[in-house]
């Protein structure tokens, strides 16, 4: 078994495991959109999306 040596490796091991984002179709099926939706739509799911964010609704307590 190699020796991590390097900074890099070392953080890798700690880490873990990376999560991968999704590709291709996936990411329209996250969102129920068809591939061909319009960008205003795909852009108010991402609206929605971060204004559902429990990080910056914690903010906004604050």
């Amino acid at each position: 078994m190699k020796a991590n040596t390097t900074l890099a490796d070392v953080f890798a091991q700690r880490r873990g495991p990376v999560n991968r984002s999704l590709s291709g179709q996936e990411s329209y099926d996250v969102l129920g959109v068809s591939k061909d939706a319009f960008l205003e739509v795909i852009a108010q799911y991402k609206k929605k999306s971060l204004s559902m964010d429990p990080t910056k609704i914690e903010d906004q307590k604050t």
